[in-house]
């Protein structure tokens, strides 16, 4: 008799969760981005949002939690309803990074988290106020040798893609360069454009336009390739770091147990988001190249990733402050 009620109550559990699933959304959605606005991550959300509004018939809203390098966004996804009305827009860090960087984080990259897809990779840029009397790597090189310690260089925090290349750089070219992290790329590049900070290592999308307007200098590209968007801009490997190549990309995410039903509407409106020509070249203009894939193709690249960078930053010694 027992086993009979446990049977017709999943029965009945499986019947609700399915229905909930065909039938979402039935209220708006929020798009949680780790970041303040004005970054890349915001730079990519607002307009998917936007398009994704139109697709679903029901609110997409972005909601701004800022702070911990994208920890605070992602640890609330992984505490909110795997309903499907929580989703996670991230740079890649927070699950291929930060797990081997910092020993307190409450939750699994992997394990705590319904993949959904990759949306978007670019570059990384090594940038310069107009006041530092260096305009290419070995000009920059040469500054910090003779000035050991004193340009800091910004990025959109500890832990980042972008705090890494900047360690990686210090080490591969030999100079000392001191870390500024930000709570995202928005007030850092404020920072750097307004001539608070004489460095900074960002993303393409909030600094493309501001190179492009002459009131930053980049200096070169973390990518091996440069930017069909930009491509007067070199490499940092062709100026001298040869095999330098770091990225950034962007991936969403949802809660673990968020229904399979869900996860494959969200990735196949997305895909198709990813695939307008306007939006794709938007992401392109700012130098992001749109992935769209499968959320087994997804955690294949993460746990590749992942165990390439645990294997620098051991190697690197690099630490979070």
């Amino acid at each position: 008799m027992n086993f009979l009620r446990l049977t017709a109550s999943i029965t009945l559990w499986l019947a609700a969760t399915l229905s909930q699933a065909q039938s979402w959304p039935q209220k708006p959605v929020r798009l949680i981005v780790g970041y303040p606005p004005g970054g890349t991550t915001d730079l990519i959300a607002r307009p998917m949002a936007d398009r994704l509004t139109k697709a679903l018939g029901q609110s997409v809203l972005v909601e701004n939690k800022a702070g911990g390098a994208g920890v605070i966004a992602a640890e609330f996804v992984t505490k909110s309803a795997p309903d499907g009305y929580t989703i996670l827009i991230s740079p890649s860090d927070q699950f291929t990074l930060l797990p081997h960087m910092h020993s307190g984080l409450r939750y699994h990259p992997l394990k705590d988290f319904s993949l959904i897809m990759t949306v978007a990779r670019g570059p990384i840029l090594l940038l310069a106020h107009p006041s530092v009397p260096a305009s290419n790597l070995k000009e920059l090189i040469a500054l910090a040798k003779a000035h050991p310690g004193r340009y800091g260089y910004a990025t959109s925090g500890t832990g980042t893609s972008q705090h890494l290349t900047g360690e990686l750089l210090k080490d591969r070219a030999g100079i000392d360069l001191i870390h500024i992290p930000y709570k995202g790329g928005g007030q850092a590049i404020s920072d750097l454009v307004g001539g608070q900070v004489p460095l900074a290592v960002l993303g393409s999308g909030p600094t493309l336009p501001q190179v492009r307007s002459g009131k930053i200098k980049a200096i070169g590209l973390s990518t091996k390739s440069r930017l069909p968007s930009a491509p007067d801009i070199p490499t940092l490997d062709e100026q001298g770091l040869s095999g330098f190549d770091t990225s950034q990309w962007f991936l969403l995410a949802a809660p673990a147990g968020t229904p399979g039903e869900i996860v494959a509407r969200v990735n196949k409106e997305v895909t198709a988001i990813l695939n307008e020509p306007d939006f794709r070249r938007r992401l392109l203009e700012f130098g992001m190249v749109p992935m769209p894939d499968s959320p087994e193709a997804l955690r294949k690249t993460l746990e590749d990733e992942s165990a390439l960078w645990a294997k620098v930053i051991r190697e690197k010694g690099i630490k979070a402050e």
